[in-house]
This record gives structure tokens, sequence and C-alpha cells, in this order.
């Protein structure tokens, strides 16, 4: 049991169990005793491509059919367990996903969506942004706007990094025309270049 969940079995008395999901398909799997995670195969079908990345169709879907949808993580399901469903051995999430510290800290790339919901509710003028993590210590802020940011501006930014992330790492803003999107066109709000 990681620290996370002692601290909230001790706080609240009762056992914590992690969900495992996607914004585009809601939940995916809970996290069993045996720390596997037993799919919603109820509600969705679930496989892999060759490269290990899941696919997702959505069975009740119906105002947006999801059909072999590539979320863009990699995990290993295991299809062969007795009347257990399909179950997700390991999610190895998205290798650009993570970010590496100086304090030794992993941060999960979640702290950038709410370092840039902040700046976006906050600085009407950002139209759209996009970090990267050049460095332990350095990250690149990418964003659209019709105006550079004021030095004010880039205190807040800097101020929402302090309280997501680690305080004092260094922040580069970039003003753009365009923000770099995948492939499939899905806008990735962060990407790093450190290897975790």
């Amino acid at each position: 049991m990681n620290t996370t969940k002692k601290i909230i079995r001790v706080a609240t008395g009762v056992p914590c169990i992690v969900e495992y999901g996607a914004s585009e398909t809601g939940i995916i799997a809970f996290e069993r005793k045996d720390h596997l995670y037993h799919a919603s195969d109820e509600l969705l079908y679930l496989e892999v491509d060759e490269k290990g990345s899941l696919l997702i169709t959505s069975f009740f879907n119906k105002a947006f059919p999801i059909i072999r949808y590539k979320i863009g993580d990699q995990v290993k399901l295991n299809l062969s367990k007795e009347n257990d469903g399909i179950i997700i051995e390991k999610i190895l999430g998205r290798s650009d996903d993570l970010i590496k510290l100086p304090d030794g800290k992993v941060a999960a790339g979640i702290s950038i969506y709410y370092c840039s919901k902040y700046i976006l509710e906050n600085m009407s003028s950002i139209k759209e942004l996009y970090v990267t993590q050049t460095e332990m210590s350095s990250f690149k802020v990418f964003y659209i706007s019709d105006k550079p940011l004021s030095k004010e501006e880039e205190r807040m930014v800097r101020r929402s990094f302090d309280t997501y992330l680690q305080p004092g790492l260094k922040v580069e803003f970039i003003k753009t025309e365009a923000i770099r999107r995948k492939a499939n066109g899905k806008l990735q709000i962060f990407h790093s270049e450190v290897s975790v």
C-alpha cells in the first residue's frame, strides 16, 4: 500500500480503492486487493495493439461512439484469468507524462493540467498553452495570446508551478502562433524530454 493510501485509510478509517480512467471513456478499471485492476468490462471492451497501447471500445456511448480508441496509455492485459473478466496487470502510463523534479520526486503530468487550468482561468489573454520540461528544473511554457505576458502574469504562472510542482523551478515563456498537437490532432498539454 502506498503512502497516500495509508494516510487516507488512517484519516478516514476506510480503505482507499484506486480507479483507473480516462476523460473520454470514464472509469476503465478498479484496483483489487492483489493490486491488479479489474476492468469495467460490462461497460467497455479493452484490447492492446502490437505496441502495448490500450484500445477502448465503449458499449453505451450512443452520442459519440468510441471504437478502438487509443488513449495513449501502455498497459499489460490478462484475458485468460478464469471468471475474472479482463484484468489489467500493469499500467505503464505515458513515458512523456511524468515529471521528474530536482528534489527527487516524480509528479504526474496531471499537475501541469492544474497549473494550466489556473493560468487559463486567471489570464483571459491566454487562449491556449503547452508546457515542455527540458531539464529537471527547467520548463518552457508556449502560449497563444494577443499580447505578451506581463511580468505580473509571469509571476502568477511561476507561483502555480511553485504550488503544484516545486518552488524555484526555471520557467521560460514563449509566445507562439500555434500549439503542438499529437499526430491524431489531440492537444497534449505537457511533454517531458527528461527520462524518468
